[in-house]
């Protein structure tokens, strides 16, 4: 049991991390076993992302102070609670914790839903934002999209260019004959 002081600093702390955070991603993580949670955990601290476990009491207050409607998230919440918290892409966290729950092994775990900056997600949004490309995948397509009408260019060209070459070729060789 947590003394009031404890639940206090848990709610600040949470609060803090909830305002710095570019994405939040709620889970209901019921029927996992303590390995299969430390296993997510160990993948989410690579990418700096935090993962807390929060009673749902804590969690309306920190919505709450963080600025956010606790009932458009908790209505639909059911079972143990935990939060992924992003702070340096948008798309880690959801990737990761989708990646995750799809795994036969982890299929107890449920997403909840979530927080994009100042906005509700439903575990829909959650999931779409999970499979978007990460940057460098968005730059290289970019970069392809970019220069291929330059490269479709050169190609007619040199290809313009060699049937001439050709063409004079044949002349020359009529002239000699």
């Amino acid at each position: 049991m947590l003394s009031k002081k404890n639940k206090e600093l848990i709610v600040d702390d949470l609060i803090q991390k909830i305002k710095e955070k570019k994405v939040a991603v709620f889970s209901d993580f019921t029927g996992l076993s303590v390995a299969q949670i430390s296993k997510l955990r160990r993948e989410l601290r690579k990418q700096n992302i935090v993962y807390k476990v929060i009673k749902k009491t804590l969690l309306r207050i920190v919505l709450e102070k963080a600025g956010f409607d606790p009932n458009a998230l908790l209505d639909n919440f059911k079972g143990s609670c935990a939060v992924a918290i992003g702070f340096d892409s948008e798309i880690d966290a959801p990737k990761i914790i989708v990646k995750f729950a799809k795994a036969r092994e982890n299929e107890k775990m449920k997403i909840l839903g979530g927080l994009l900056d100042q906005s509700v997600l439903s575990k829909e949004q959650i999931t779409a934002i999970a499979f978007i490309p990460s940057r460098e995948v968005l730059l290289g397509q970019l970069v392809y999209v970019l220069t291929s009408p330059i490269t479709n260019l050169m190609g007619v060209l040199n290809g313009n260019t060699k049937k001439l070459i050709y063409a004079l070729q044949q002349i020359q060789q009529k002239k000699s004959a």
